[in-house]
Formats: structure tokens, sequence, C-alpha cells
């Protein structure tokens, strides 16, 4: 019976030991049962990171492309931005160019341009001072010819001579009319030319018939005045077209004087008409008496 006991203990307590294998077999069961689970899911899990991270494979080698593509693009725009760069500089250095030889052009046409109004305005100051002293020597000429005893014999009747104030007053008229228009103005110059010539030849007709009435005085008295006042009238418009040479603004009084001596000399003129007429009324009476 204790050998019985003593293997019912012996068996009793194998049993045990092989319920607790059992259960920490069962319990290793369940263990690997969960480690396959968690290993499956694991498995799962590294495979959608495996596709995730394929994904991601493509996507970084399309960006990578499309990175490479625009580095490409970048690299052709940077060689055309370079090229159009250089263009550029070359185009500003022209405009540079330009600008300076524009100026410099520039420059030149206005100094040619004042040069050239220097010049014209010189020559029509020229032109001018020259036709006004040819109507200077219009007078000279005409001065020293009613003083040679040659025009002598040239006659002319005072109311012939009367016809001749209304031409050379609308002549000095002109002159001094066109005279304030040149001082103001310089283009002005042709009408100062054509009536300072008009004057002078006008006044010329005029002094050559004054001298040719004085021809026909029978007192070489009243002779005398009429030349001595054509002599006066003369070297006052001589004197007149100086001033006008000079812009002077004391030529009021001188077309004054000339047109006073213009009057002064026909009522010479007139005088030798009355003398006349009494010279003919004394030889009436003298036939008159010696019939």
């Amino acid at each position: 019976k204790a050998e019985v006991d003593k293997l019912l203990g012996s068996t009793k307590l194998t049993l045990e030991q092989s319920e607790r294998r059992s259960q920490e077999l069962e319990l290793r069961m369940q263990e690997l049962a969960q480690g396959q689970a968690t290993a499956e899911q694991e498995a799962q899990r590294v495979a959608q990171a495996r596709s995730e991270l394929d994904d991601v494979r493509k996507q970084y080698d399309q960006i990578k492309n499309e990175n490479l593509t625009l580095l490409a693009k970048v690299d052709f725009i940077n060689s055309e931005k370079s090229v159009a760069e250089g263009d550029l500089h070359d185009l500003l250095s022209q405009k540079e160019e330009l600008d300076t030889r524009i100026n410099e052009l520039t420059t030149d046409l206005e100094k040619t341009k004042i040069q050239s109004k220097k010049d014209t305005d010189s020559a029509i100051i020229e032109l001018i001072l020259n036709s006004i002293s040819s109507s200077e020597q219009i007078l000279m000429n005409t001065s020293v010819i009613i003083e040679n005893p040659a025009i002598s014999a040239l006659t002319c009747t005072p109311d012939y001579l009367e016809t001749q104030k209304a031409p050379v007053f609308g002549a000095i008229d002109e002159l001094e009319k066109n005279y304030e228009c040149y001082r103001e103005k310089l283009t002005e110059g042709k009408q100062i030319i054509r009536s300072s010539a008009n004057f002078a030849y006008q006044l010329s007709l005029y002094l050559i018939h004054a001298k040719s009435t004085s021809n026909t005085a029978t007192d070489i008295t009243i002779d005398d005045k009429i030349t001595e006042a054509c002599k006066m009238l003369a070297n006052e418009a001589i004197l007149l077209l100086q001033k006008i040479k000079e812009k002077s603004t004391a030529t009021g009084e001188l077309f004054t004087k000339i047109k006073d001596q213009i009057e002064a000399i026909l009522v010479l003129g007139n005088g030798l008409t009355r003398a006349r007429g009494d010279v003919e009324r004394i030889g009436d009476l003298v036939e008159d008496e010696l019939q």
C-alpha cells in the first residue's frame, strides 16, 4: 500500500506536471497564434509600407525627372538670359555711343545754326549797308551834277517842279515807315533797301529839276539861292541815309528838315514865276515908251 500510495503520489505528481505542461503548451500555442497574427499584420504593414515606398519612389523618380527637365529648362533659360544680357549690354553700349553721337551732332547742329544765322544776318546787314551806300552815292553824284556848269542848259518850269513834290514826299514817307520796321526787325531789310533806293532816285530827280528850274532865273541871286538850297537838301538826305545805316533814333528831325527844305525850294521856284512876270511887265512898259 505504501508503494501504491507512493506510486499514486508519483503518478499524481506526474499528472500535475503534465497538466502544467499542457497548460504551458496551450499558453505557448496561444502566444504563438497571437505572434503569428501579429506577424501577419506586420507583414501586411510591411507590404503596405513597401507599396507606399514604391509609390513614393515612383513619385520621387517622377519629381526627379521633372526636376531634371526643369533644371534643363532653367539652364536653357539662363543660357538665353546670358545671351540676351550680352545682347542688351551691346545694345546699351551702342545706345550710349549713339546718344553721345546724337548729342555731338545736336551740339554741332546748334552751333552751325547759330553760326549760319550770324553769317546770314551779317550778309543781310552787309547787303543793306551796301545798298544804302549806293543810294548815298546816287545823291552824292547828284550833288556834284547840280554844281556842274554843263547842266546850265537844262530848264524846268516851277509848275512842273511842283508836280515832283508828291512823288518825293511819298518816297520820304515810305522810307520813314520802313525804317521804323527795319529798326525793330532785321528781316524787313528788303523793304529798307527798296525804299532807300526809291528815296535817292526820287530826290535826285527833284534836285535836278530844281536846278533846271533855277537855270531859268534872270536874277542870279535866286539861281544861287536855289542851287545852295539844293546842295543843302542833298547833304541832309545823305546824312539821313548815314543815320539809317547806324540804326540811329535821331532820324525824325532829319525827315522833317528834308520836307521843309523841299518846300523852301518850291517857294524859291514860285518866286521865279513872279520875277519873270515882273520882268515881262517891265519889258512891255519899256516897249510902250519906245513906241
